[in-house]
């Protein structure tokens, strides 16, 4: 599980970046409002947050300012190591409601709980990125615009996966990672870079198995 480091520094940043979220040190939780405002840029596949009013002039149509109540809990982590989020007014479930192509609050990753998986984490570098609060916080906007964003244009900003099973298979047979034969460290890497398994995407792929296996085992608990 990654540990977000919550100092003095990153408690000064939250309460001037985001002056309605407090830190409750006793539960180890961030609860309040997020206010953001943020835009795609297609051209370089970047979310810009808190963009200058000449790029908001210049991408109108992909710009999103908007609040979201939330609630980050410091002691849960979701299946790939990050800090569980909540949705805490349910925006996701009004969303799917609201939207004819959305069949339920699940394709908009979020579960019945409110809480949400913000993406697809292969490697320990990918996941000690958001250890700082800043970047946690930016992650969490990342996946707030895209809600806000579908709720708006009803369209998906970028490309994205399935939720649950299916987009991690998805993930997968993008990155050419194989849930049936394992291969061998010596082998070449089958995602194509030439170089053996065992020096690319040995650990993605084993990280990755580990989470479909899991997930897969605790929906088969459910029924």
């Amino acid at each position: 599980m990654a540990r977000i480091n919550i100092d003095s520094e990153a408690i000064g940043y939250m309460a001037k970046a985001f002056p309605n979220l407090v830190y409750d040190s006793v539960n180890r939780r961030i609860v309040g409002e997020i206010n953001f405002s943020a835009l795609y840029v297609e051209e370089c596949r970047k979310l810009v947050i808190n963009p200058a009013q000449n790029l908001i002039d210049k991408h109108p149509d992909e710009y999103i300012k908007d609040c979201y109540s939330v609630q980050i809990r410091l002691s849960e982590s979701d299946w790939f190591g990050l800090p569980n989020v909540y949705d805490i007014d349910r925006r996701a479930e009004k969303i799917a409601e609201q939207d004819d192509g959305i069949e339920s609050v699940n394709d908009l990753h979020v579960d019945k709980s409110g809480c949400c998986c913000l993406g697809i984490f292969t490697s320990d570098e990918d996941v000690e990125k958001y250890c700082e609060l800043r970047e946690f916080l930016d992650l969490v906007i990342n996946f707030l615009y895209y809600l806000s964003f579908r709720a708006t244009f009803k369209k998906w900003p970028w490309k994205g996966y399935a939720h649950g099973l299916d987009g991690i298979a998805e993930y997968a047979n993008d990155f050419k990672i194989s849930f049936g034969k394992k291969h061998g460290r010596n082998e070449i890497c089958p995602c194509g870079s030439g170089k053996k398994y065992k020096r690319c995407c040995i650990g993605s792929s084993t990280r990755l198995r580990m989470v479909y296996n899991q997930l897969r085992a605790r929906i088969g608990e459910r029924g």
